[in-house]
């Protein structure tokens, strides 16, 4: 991105009223089971508050790596495969240790798949999450694609940020579901 148009967009944003988009930190941008680039996953913070989009197999070990996202507060899952829940539950479990309860917000099926990994296949107590559907902050939706996956839509100024948690789900779809 060239400075002149960081510039704009950081003059611009600051100038907007609501809620202020801090960052978005691509922890990944691989398609499944991608071990190089990482399966996707984005850190968004807005207002202070850091949401993490999808937790697949390789992003809790880059995001300590890194040394970001350990004070995520809600965890959007778009759908319950492995490119999006790998390493979840090392995350949410080392998240209770530090900060307590965790909220993980998606669709009603893909969360009662997660419910099953996490409390029955991996075993950790019921107290470490909160269960959440829809928005988690203002610019930050989610909306079910009917596919059994789900999008997450970040909304600032006049810009649009589409995550899809199916690779194959063309954006034009998503947003018409939208508008």
């Amino acid at each position: 991105m060239s400075i002149k148009l960081k510039n704009t967009l950081v003059s611009a944003m600051s100038a907007m009223s609501g809620p202020q988009l801090g960052s978005i930190n691509v922890i990944g941008s691989g398609g499944p089971f991608d071990v190089l680039e990482g399966t996707t996953s984005m850190l968004v913070t807005v207002d202070k508050t850091s949401v993490l989009i999808d937790c697949g197999p390789q992003i809790y070990s880059r995001m300590r790596e890194r040394n970001i996202g350990m004070d995520v507060s809600s965890i959007i899952i778009t759908s319950s495969d492995e490119s999006s829940i790998g390493s979840l539950a090392t995350l949410v479990s080392h998240l209770f240790q530090n900060n307590g309860c965790i909220n993980i917000v998606s669709t009603e099926s893909v969360g009662q798949a997660v419910r099953t990994y996490l409390f029955d296949v991996c075993m950790l107590p019921r107290e470490t999450v909160n269960f959440v559907r829809g928005s988690v902050e203002s610019g930050i939706q989610l909306h079910d694609t009917g596919s059994g996956a789900s999008s997450v839509i970040i909304e600032y100024a006049n810009f649009r940020i589409v995550h899809s948690g199916r690779i194959n789900t063309p954006v034009f779809e998503i947003m018409r579901s939208v508008d």
